[in-house]
């Protein structure tokens, strides 16, 4: 009855730019990573139980999965490093074994989302840029503090959300997508910039 009350949070995570559009606007790309929400498919969400760590969700345009979902969830190890066990992540990789730690994955937690390719070579799809980022890429996170009374009414109204991509990159990015999250828990915090960023959400403002 004494103890402290029990603390959750919501990180927003901003990634390091990549590609040409990613150079030529330095926008980067925008993530949101929940503490104490958890999914066992990937598509659900559910308060996590003792000793899990959280989901990180994403979206992308043509995420490459059996139905044209806007978003996925993935757990934090494998978001970052490919790999579902702390002692598993690798002290080195290259592209060849980001690929290998990414198919693995797919096959063994999203193949009923993400269908196989032909031969040997994985699906296509921005599915694997949600797997083992952190080996090209930094990561900052923002974090701000959520109550568990918080995390359960984002999961009873997030659920019931349409999870339909209409991805578009100039009003349905990824950071609008996070803002729209962060919005969820504290109403009105992230907006647009309208003069900066020509009426564009953008990952870093």
């Amino acid at each position: 009855m004494f103890a402290p009350c029990v603390q959750a949070d919501v990180s927003f995570l901003l990634h390091e730019s990549l590609g040409m559009s990613g150079e030529s606007t330095a926008a980067g790309h925008a993530a949101i990573y929940l503490s104490n929400i958890c999914s066992d498919d990937g598509l659900q969400l559910r308060a996590c139980r003792l000793g899990e760590s959280g989901v990180v969700l994403a979206t992308y345009p043509q995420l490459g999965t059996n139905s044209n979902y806007e978003w996925l969830a993935l757990p934090l190890l494998p978001y970052l490093y490919g790999v579902e066990q702390e002692q598993e992540i690798p002290l080195y990789t290259n592209g060849e074994m980001r690929t290998l730690l990414r198919e693995k994955y797919r096959r063994e937690r999203w193949s009923h989302l993400v269908p196989a390719g032909t031969g040997a070579t994985p699906p296509p799809g921005r599915w694997q840029q949600m797997i083992g980022v952190n080996f090209n890429r930094d990561i900052y996170a923002l974090t701000v503090k959520t109550s568990i009374a918080e995390d359960l009414q984002f999961i009873q109204t997030f659920n019931q959300r349409p999870n339909v991509n209409r991805f578009n990159t100039l009003y349905r990015n990824c950071s609008d997508f996070t803002a729209h999250i962060l919005n969820s828990y504290f109403p009105q915090a992230v907006h647009r910039d309208v003069l900066n960023d020509f009426t564009m959400t953008t990952p870093k403002a």
